[in-house]
């Protein structure tokens, strides 16, 4: 079997010295590698600029970990056939002092590749943890909070006890965790994601894979695997009204979903026109713009205290989501 080579290319310009052309053969190399292994770049001075803006951008996230910069915040889950608050979703935040408000997606994927992401997922599932306790403690009625594991911290191999003292150390019902995984990062390790997977049901977690139907869809993982729920990615959402192919993949998700007892979940449903497409076609719960925007934690327990007045039946928890999305 025939290994794949990245391979950076580099000129000698004026002044360059060897050391220095090794450098930018080196950089080279790294963009070729992301771009996909098998592959080669030629070094140009662009790829300088966007080295250090990298290197630049995770020394503030170390930073911003010291000094406790980040935060969550939560988006509602709704069972729209009930209405009612089924679960949130804790969703990262970083408000820089230097770079003001830092999108998820520049953020994360450089934590990921750093390494930061594995004390930042730690931060996270001991951050939610915290915040239940203190809405038990101000008298309301929790629901389950999914938190996102990234690869590389899944991938530890004391992942499974880490999260267990966690909930420990709060003394937090492990149903009230979800986790959610990405189909890819099941896909790379199948025996060894097997056996994770089975040590967090063992704890009473569950198991949610993210964004199902963008990577690599491989149905029988879901045999082999103890998932509780399937999510619908947002892109597939986006095209109910426009695409009959994003409908189709929607209306196959929650087929497979129903033949195996799983519960469907929709991401970022924005009009009620999704919103009755995912409903006639059997799919209760949803999140998304249309109910609420992610939401600081203190906007949360008059969520949870129309959902405890209420019961099951109400329109309250509803009626709150639209007055604070």
């Amino acid at each position: 079997m025939l290994s794949a080579a990245s391979i950076g290319i580099a000129f000698s310009e004026p002044g360059d010295d060897t050391e220095q052309l090794l450098r930018n053969a080196d950089i080279a190399m790294y963009q070729a590698k992301d771009s996909g292994r098998n592959n080669f770049k030629f070094f140009h001075q662009a790829m300088h600029a966007s080295l250090m803006e990298y290197h630049e951008l995770e020394r503030d996230i170390r930073k911003a970990l010291e000094l406790g910069q980040f935060h969550l915040a939560y988006q509602p889950k709704v069972n729209v056939h009930i209405n009612q608050l089924q679960g949130l979703e804790a969703l990262l935040r970083w408000n820089s002092p230097s770079r003001g408000p830092v999108n998820p997606n520049d953020f994360i994927p450089v934590a990921e590749e750093s390494g930061h992401i594995i004390p930042l997922g730690y931060w996270v599932l001991d951050e939610v943890c915290r915040t239940i306790n203190s809405w038990r403690e101000n008298g309301l009625t929790p629901v389950p909070v999914s938190v996102n594991v990234s690869a590389r911290q899944f991938q530890q191999p004391d992942f499974h006890r880490r999260i267990a003292d966690v909930l420990h150390k709060h003394d937090i019902d492990p149903a009230l965790i979800e986790i959610e995984l990405t189909e890819g990062l099941m896909m790379e390790d199948t025996e060894a994601a097997q056996r994770e997977l089975a040590q967090l049901k063992r704890i009473g977690l569950r198991i949610s894979i993210d964004d199902f139907g963008t990577g690599y869809s491989c149905l029988s993982y879901l045999r082999r695997f103890p998932i509780d729920v399937l999510k619908i990615d947002r892109s597939f959402v986006k095209e109910i009204g426009t695409s009959r192919d994003g409908e189709s993949i929607i209306d196959a998700i929650i087929s497979l979903a129903k033949s195996l007892r799983l519960e469907t979940v929709a991401e970022g449903v924005e009009t009620p026109a999704q919103l009755n497409y995912l409903l006639d076609h059997g799919c209760h719960v949803v999140q998304g713009f249309l109910f609420g925007k992610p939401m600081e934690k203190h906007l949360i327990e008059p969520l949870l205290a129309a959902l405890d007045q209420g019961g099951t039946d109400s329109t309250a928890v509803v009626r709150a989501l639209k007055g604070f999305g």
